[in-house]
């Protein structure tokens, strides 16, 4: 049984308003259950990481991922295998969701881009 065209094209329509974070960030927390209000050690980026490779990897010889959600990016939907520890540490860090977390500066190390000290932010 294959999904009708139309129905794809839909989808993908209504997925692009979204901010990726609520398709790939979001859901990534709450899979690896981060705590609310206290801080605790995860490895975010190779969460995402292994995350896209298993929903958003169409083509697994491919390097880079498909996410249907809103982008800037000239490239369409499609970001590069670096997208985990570029553009979504930004916007864990840096862009207008940040706020969500409580982070530790400089908690990775050199080349330890792969584990940092990360809460969701209580909110109260």
């Amino acid at each position: 049984m294959y999904i009708p065209h139309e129905l794809i094209r839909q989808a993908l329509s209504e997925l692009s308003g979204i901010h990726p974070f609520f398709g790939v960030t979001y859901l990534v927390c709450k899979q690896g259950n981060l705590p609310v209000g206290s801080m605790t050690t995860f490895p975010i980026n190779k969460a995402e990481e292994d995350f896209l490779r298993l929903y958003y990897k169409p083509d697994m010889k491919s390097d880079w991922y498909f996410q249907p959600f809103k982008t800037s990016s000239r490239e369409g939907g499609w970001v590069s295998k670096k997208y985990p520890s570029s553009g979504s540490q930004k916007t864990r860090t840096m862009g207008r969701l940040a706020g969500a977390f409580l982070h530790e500066r400089k908690t990775c190390g050199v080349g330890k881009a792969t584990t940092s000290r990360f809460c969701v932010r209580n909110s109260t």
